[in-house]
């Protein structure tokens, strides 16, 4: 990995920076993988101390961040990395980085593919790919980590150059190509499409016979690494070379360039997904039933154009949820796919304007501000998403006004929404609903972070540790984290911390992750009525009573005491109040509000 100074306008050559120590370049490569996307700093740490990190991690990680910062300002910006809870950003442009170079070439070469110009198709995957100087990384494959975002971006060329090869051999060229394709189906060896390839460039080049051994070789290997036979479409490949069917015949001599398509020349760049969780726990039946909403079901086709909202509890994993099952869509949207944040790192809920600029400035030039450029800037967001295959995942709507301007008009873009508060204005969303785990998901995450042979030696501590959480999948892995970093403490004694009111949210904390600090953002989606009503709620209710009808009593009570009145509707209504409950860490919090606002008030 290198990074060069490049002065604009100066015609000088570019000077090659130092990316200073080891552990700092592994740094620079993941957030750089993740160009313009949040890397969690638990990510982070495992990127670099993968074998454990030490008592220092988040100190070292600072500093590397810090020596980051004054390296990546040689050329006079300051804001290019920024720490974005729960992790680091790095905000690029696609010419600024090969990789996103290479994303928008090859993306401008797939909508030339699609449209039939294959002369424009070239141009720009030959471009994408002379961009490559060797395999991904390769100084720093020792990182786990690092070595799995160079494989991704390894299968990446290998996929634009079979789409190259495509173009190339309907362009006439496979006299040109032959020694290319070969060159990487001996590298890989099973992937059926660059067989096909090079059968079909050998079949042009007057080499049949080779063609039909090759084919043997294929059903040969296939048949001893994994049992299969060749695919159908290749089978019918075989048979047309046997009889020398003439759609193998190569194109015409002379091609006709198509004039370019005027959306050709700006490409989106949106492949901001942060990874996906490797431990993803639960939540089987609504990811389920959120696949096929999409789908992506075993008996449903893709659909695009749809748009879902993902609503819950703080904490109980709606943005976790929604990169999963966006990681799992992606094959779908070809075009690629973005993490939008909605709120701030404070929970501030950003204006429609400025996410509207962030979306635009990843299609292209952002237009000029004129009068009511909040509707024009959305007008332009949807003629700039027409015809495209895009996913958006707008993470922590705070109301439906925030989001309407977001959504792309018609076509073949879907959304993803999060949000903690149910946003049944928006029409056409379909609704998942998220409550907290089941005993049985919350142990299973334990095990996960913990170890399985730890929390099976303890499992009615285990069990007291996730009742603690309120069976919130964010306490629930900090808890889990927090036990992995300390092998010694028994669960018994970590159980004991957290049944102490007092002490419970101060323990769900583990470096930049806090579930005091989820519910502080939290508070600030909220009205204030809603903020009032929460410390109504923890001044005269506890999850810990026994009986879950507690807070109906409690009505009941006040009504006889003429504090509220029961209507005639309410007595010939045959549905009772539900029971309902709260998360202990949530009520605690809000215990601890209350505390402050009668101190507040006191003082």
């Amino acid at each position: 990995m290198t990074a060069e100074l490049r002065t604009a306008g100066s015609g000088a050559d570019p000077i090659e920076l130092g990316l200073g120590p080891f552990k700092q370049r592994l740094l620079l490569a993941m957030l750089l993988c993740r160009s313009n996307g949040v890397v969690l700093i638990e990510e982070l740490i495992d990127t670099l101390w993968w074998e454990g990190p030490p008592r220092t991690a988040h100190k070292n990680i600072q500093v590397y961040i810090s020596h980051l910062r004054k390296l990546l300002a040689a050329d006079g910006r300051q804001d290019r990395l920024r720490y974005r809870p729960p992790g680091y950003q790095l905000l690029l442009s696609p010419p600024e980085v090969d990789a996103l170079q290479f994303e928008d070439l090859s993306r401008a070469g797939r909508l030339a593919l699609r449209r039939g110009d294959m002369v424009d198709a070239e141009a720009h995957m030959g471009q994408a790919l002379r961009l490559w100087r060797g395999p991904a990384l390769v100084d720093l494959l020792v990182s786990p980590a690092v070595r799995a975002e160079a494989s991704r971006l390894d299968d990446r060329r290998l996929a634009v150059y079979e789409d190259w090869f495509e173009v190339e051999l309907a362009l006439g060229n496979h006299s040109e190509v032959l020694e290319e394709i070969e060159a990487l189906v001996r590298m890989h060896p099973l992937r059926e499409r660059l067989r096909s390839q090079q059968l079909t460039a050998l079949h042009r080049g007057g080499r049949q016979a080779e063609a039909l051994a090759e084919y043997d070789n294929l059903r040969q290997l296939l048949a001893a690494e994994l049992g299969l036979g060749p695919s159908p479409a290749l089978q019918r490949l075989y048979q047309n070379i046997l009889s020398g069917h003439p759609a193998l015949n190569p194109p015409p001599v002379s091609v006709r360039r198509r004039e370019p398509h005027p959306e050709a020349e700006v490409v989106a760049h949106l492949s901001g997904l942060p990874r996906d969780v490797d431990d993803f726990t639960g939540r089987t039946d609504t990811l389920s039933k959120l696949l096929t909403f999409f789908g992506d079901g075993a008996t449903s086709s893709p659909r695009q154009g749809r748009f879902a909202a993902i609503t819950g509890p703080p904490g109980s994993g709606t943005t976790t949820l929604a990169l999963h099952a966006a990681h799992m869509l992606a094959p779908q949207f070809p075009d690629g796919h973005v993490l939008l944040p909605l709120r701030d790192e404070r929970g501030v809920a950003r204006p429609p304007g400025e996410l509207l600029d962030e979306l635009l400035s990843r299609l292209g030039p952002v237009p000029p501000r004129t009068a009511g450029a909040d509707r024009d800037r959305g007008a332009v967001l949807r003629s700039r998403l027409a015809g495209r295959q895009l996913l958006l995942v707008l993470d922590g709507a705070a109301d439906a006004a925030q989001v309407r301007p977001l959504l792309p008009g018609s076509g073949g873009c879907s959304v993803i929404l999060t949000s903690c508060r149910h946003l049944g204005g928006l029409e056409g969303f379909g609704q998942f609903a998220l409550d907290v785990f089941t005993e049985a998901e919350a142990l299973d995450l334990l095990r996960r972070t913990v170890g399985a042979e730890r929390v099976s030696g303890a499992p009615a501590a285990a069990l007291r540790i996730v009742r603690a959480c309120g069976l919130l999948p964010l306490a629930v892995r900090i808890a889990g984290a927090r036990l992995a970093g300390l092998g010694h403490l028994p669960l018994e004694q970590f159980a004991d911390r957290l049944e102490d009111e007092g002490r419970l949210l101060d323990e769900l904390v583990i470096g930049d992750l806090s579930v005091r600090d989820c519910y502080v953002r939290y508070l600030r989606v909220l009205g204030v009525a809603e903020r009032l009503a929460l410390i109504q709620l923890a001044a005269t209710w506890s999850p810990a009573s026994k009986d879950p009808s507690e807070m109906e009593d409690l009505l009941e009570r006040l009504a006889c005491v003429h504090a509220l009145t029961i209507t005639e509707d309410a007595r010939e209504c045959a549905v009772r109040p539900l029971p309902f409950v709260m998360p202990l860490p949530l009520w605690v919090f809000a215990q601890q509000l209350l505390i402050e606002t009668v101190r507040d008030v006191r003082d």
